[in-house]
């Protein structure tokens, strides 16, 4: 649909050497994949830009689309954590 924002990405510095990503993929896109590129696609730019070595992804579960989404971009499940009483997983991956 034209002028529709089929997915959005943002990312926070966290930690001196760390930034957390965030992204949303709207309904009527979900399952094509967006997610994924989107990660793979901003991380050199975030990376470089924001000079930070690691990026990290918390996902609540059970969003497997999402967990999917960092597996596939080469994130890797690394713990666990409550949120807001949520659990959920956290997937990092190394700018390098």
């Amino acid at each position: 649909v034209a002028g529709t924002i089929a997915a959005q990405i943002r990312y926070t510095r966290v930690a001196a050497d760390t930034a957390e990503v965030h992204f949303a993929v709207r309904g009527a896109f979900q399952g094509k994949g967006l997610g994924t590129r989107a990660l793979l696609l901003s991380r050199p730019r975030v990376c470089s830009q924001m000079g930070v070595a690691r990026l990290r992804g918390v996902v609540i579960e059970p969003n497997e689309p999402s967990a999917r989404a960092f597996l596939k971009a080469g994130y890797t499940r690394v713990s666990s954590l409550q949120d807001r009483g949520r659990a959920c997983g956290v997937f990092e991956r190394p700018c390098s």
